[in-house]
């Protein structure tokens, strides 16, 4: 996708929230990224609603920041229906979380040229 990873964990001591990692979009433009599970480990995703929960009330702590660059979850599985996709949908029309992606599905990848 033509994104440049930083090197490590963004800590932000004034909120306790730690970024996984920043990347800089081939538009020039900073975003941070949450990483949620794995498909070589039994970890799904944001499927489970108490690591859903981690990811928004970390996004909903960097609503206390003046500017603060895009936010996106970058997950194995994410939920398509239930309480876990009414959280998710919710957490995006509040602006917490910019998107919410499925790093394994092509057509949730393509919205990361969005940034």
């Amino acid at each position: 996708m033509g994104y440049e990873l930083g090197s490590c964990r963004v800590v932000l001591p004034e909120s306790g929230v730690e970024i996984d990692r920043e990347a800089i979009a081939p538009s020039g433009r900073s975003i941070w990224f949450e990483y949620k599970g794995s498909l070589q480990d039994p970890r799904l995703g944001v499927l489970r609603t108490d690591t859903l929960k981690k990811a928004i009330a970390s996004a909903a702590l960097l609503q206390a920041r003046p500017e603060r660059p895009p936010f996106v979850v970058l997950a194995s599985h994410v939920p398509r229906a239930g309480s876990g996709r009414a959280m998710l949908d919710t957490a995006v029309r509040l602006r917490y979380l910019d998107d919410v992606i499925c790093g394994y599905d092509a057509v949730d990848a393509v919205r990361l040229k969005a940034f």
